[in-house]
């Protein structure tokens, strides 16, 4: 009787592709987002004549309109709020030397929003990352808004102080727990809220303490 040669199990080559990773529900429901709008995209603009060039151009004027009102506001902060008090009046050419640097500084906000662009690009999704970014800012808004409206006794040095401790705690909500950002407005403004009021009982009375009232 004759035995069967054992055959040893060959390995699979170095070169051999790597089997594909599981996706997350996450993940898949995303895809079949952005199949879905692909569809609907192809969908609608198919025997269109002109439509796709019109959705283009609506989109592209939208951010344009976008990006101008946001380098506008960087550019002019920038300049009226940091360089004009620092260096103050020179002479009869102010407004045009401001002006320059104005122009300088949008180019350079313009560089700092390409990069910030191309970084976000592995953040994931758009929307996610926008309203994530949105919520670290608007609860410390709403928030001194709320010390604004609700209270008198909170001076400037309470507020500033309310903003540092806000976002100091929605910076460490988002590093090292895994509250998801539709919470993050609630838990910065409520925090800013509070260390703002409890600073406030810290201040010394007098508006040269304390600084104008909220």
């Amino acid at each position: 009787m004759k035995t069967q040669p054992i055959i040893a199990p060959s390995e699979p080559p170095v070169d051999a592709p790597a089997p594909p990773k599981k996706l997350t529900p996450r993940k898949v429901k995303w895809a079949r987002r952005r199949r879905a709008l692909k569809r609907l995209w192809a969908d609608f603009s198919r025997n269109r004549m002109g439509m796709a060039g019109l959705i283009i151009a609506a989109i592209l004027a939208a951010a344009m309109a976008n990006l101008s009102a946001a380098l506008n506001s960087l550019a002019s902060t920038t300049v009226m709020d940091f360089l004009r008090p620092l260096v103050g009046p020179q002479g009869p050419d102010d407004d045009a030397r401001f002006l320059r640097w104005a122009r300088f500084a949008t180019v350079g906000w313009a560089l700092v929003l390409i990069a910030i662009g191309i970084v976000a690009r592995h953040w994931g999704s758009v929307l996610e990352s926008g309203l994530s970014i949105a919520s670290i800012t608007l609860g410390l808004l709403l928030g001194v808004f709320l010390l604004g409206v609700l209270t008198r006794r909170v001076g400037q040095n309470a507020a500033s102080f309310g903003v540092l401790a806000g976002l100091a705690v929605i910076l460490y909500v988002r590093g090292f727990t895994h509250i998801a950002f539709t919470w993050w407005v609630l838990i910065g403004s409520v925090s800013t809220f509070a260390a703002g009021y409890a600073a406030s009982w810290f201040e010394r009375s007098g508006p040269a303490a304390s600084g104008p009232k909220i």
